[in-house]
């Protein structure tokens, strides 16, 4: 009976934990929730899954997204792809090329930029591999669907804005934002899965003890 136990807790809090592993494991842009019509800084997370290294990464500037500001990234150049719109000249694409993200590791490439004033902005990211192939994050997340390693495709991220407050959008405050993880997400994401996970261990541990007394 303790063995049963023991593997039906053991088996719960892994897939939790593993489940964390496995969003990292996709070029996520965090973080996935913001206010509308204010400044943010949003991060990047690009893993190198593949044999290979990342040596390029495009991510596309969605409509409505303004006031681009990459951050210095040493080892890689940035270009900002641009087009002009009723006299206003806005950023559609970040380029970061000339760098290296070896194959098992991963990185960050930070910019900050003005959000729209609410709705749910769509990121899709293109990553290029020193083979040749290049990984397209833009695919709608469909439930119960699941990307291979493998696949030249793969989900694209969103950040659901809430409604603009009073006065955000008059003041030029890049920089600003909610902590990310190494991960390139929110701090309270990353920790909730394996949180979640220490709790049902120790709630396993407890019954497994109170049977054993019986």
């Amino acid at each position: 009976m303790k063995s049963i136990y023991t593997g039906i807790c053991a088996g719960v809090a892994l897939t939790l934990i593993f489940s964390v592993h496995v969003s990292f494991a996709h070029v996520v842009v965090s973080p996935s929730t913001a206010s509308g019509g204010s400044y943010q800084t949003f991060s990047v997370g690009v893993p190198s899954e593949r044999d290979a290294t990342t040596v390029g990464l495009r991510l596309v500037i969605p409509e409505g997204v303004e006031s681009i500001r990459p951050n210095m990234k040493p080892g890689w150049k940035i270009d900002m792809k641009k087009t002009t719109v009723s006299d206003k000249e806005l950023v559609t694409e970040i380029v970061w090329t000339g760098g290296q993200v070896p194959s098992g590791f991963r990185d960050d490439f930070i910019f900050s930029a003005k959000t729209p004033s609410g709705g749910t902005v769509i990121w899709k990211a293109y990553q290029t591999y020193s083979n040749g192939s290049i990984v397209s994050w833009d695919q709608a997340f469909v439930p119960g669907v699941t990307f291979s390693h493998e696949s030249l495709l793969g989900p694209y991220s969103q950040t659901v804005l809430s409604a603009a407050a009073p006065g955000s959008m008059d003041h030029d405050m890049h920089g600003g934002g909610p902590a990310t993880s190494q991960a390139g997400m929110p701090i309270s994401h990353t920790l909730l899965l394996p949180l979640i996970a220490i709790g049902i261990s120790l709630a396993c541990y407890v019954r497994v003890n109170q049977k054993l007394k019986l």
